[in-house]
């Protein structure tokens, strides 16, 4: 079996960078795979038994979508909204037009106003709510994802193909059976988390993401106000993105 596998990887600044190495290191000793790390000067999908694409709703996925469009195959909807992304290849390319198009076809002619008399004048932000998955999956063979909430919402979109579920792994320090934490062999190419030490009392969350100024992680726990109350320290390290 012969496999396109197109998706950022290292040093990429997205998570899903790192995602793709640790799976291809396991994909390359069972399979033929063929890597795009970004968009190829020329491609003949006939000589592959199947595209893979990996999709994250940020810039560094832009050639896959792009991709994803022209050759159909198996998408990895890494979440349940490609807004961001489909803002990039249009909005700041200054297609217009197709922003306010694409709206319309993802989500109707109500949307498709609202884009045209207020985003396209810049009177106010787009509605990062409505996902703008519906184009992509329509032209796709299949879908996988990590969670059943994001199978849930493609069914929602529309999407009537196969959908599988993977998943979504993470790297832990084994331990041997004495107890005695075992060193972890990273993926080559990604990038280790740098140690981080709190108090045993406390709990640490901390968000890593690549998210767009619009993106606010501070919705995703409890308030400023309950944090403080219940001791909990939160770090949210954003790469800032131009849109």
């Amino acid at each position: 079996m012969r496999v396109a596998f197109f998706s950022p990887l290292p040093p990429a600044k997205s998570g899903i960078a790192d995602y793709s190495a640790a799976v291809l290191e396991h994909l390359n000793k069972s399979i033929e795979v063929e890597t795009f790390s970004a968009k190829p000067a020329a491609f003949d999908p006939s000589r592959y038994d199947i595209c893979v694409y990996q999709l994250g709703n940020n810039p560094y996925h832009d050639f896959v979508y792009e991709a994803a469009l022209n050759h159909p195959g198996v998408v990895v909807m890494h979440e349940a909204n490609l807004h961001h992304l489909v803002a990039d290849v249009t909005i700041n390319r200054n297609d217009w037009d197709g922003y306010v198009r694409e709206v319309g076809c993802n989500h109707g002619p109500e949307a498709q106003e609202f884009a045209e008399q207020y985003v396209r004048t810049r009177k106010r932000a787009p509605d990062y709510s409505l996902s703008m998955m519906r184009t992509v999956l329509a032209r796709s063979r299949g879908a996988i994802v990590h969670s059943d909430a994001v199978g849930t919402e493609l069914r929602a979109q529309g999407f009537e193909g196969p959908i599988g579920r993977i998943l979504h792994g993470a790297w832990t320090t084994p331990a041997d059976r004495r107890g005695t934490p075992r060193r972890t062999s990273w993926p080559t190419g990604t990038r280790r988390p740098a140690r981080t030490s709190s108090r045993p009392s406390r709990f640490l969350y901390r968000t890593c993401a690549c998210a767009p100024p619009a993106f606010s992680s501070g919705s995703s726990i409890a308030s400023a106000e309950n944090r403080r109350r219940s001791g909990l320290r939160w770090w949210a390290i954003r790469a800032p993105l131009d849109f």
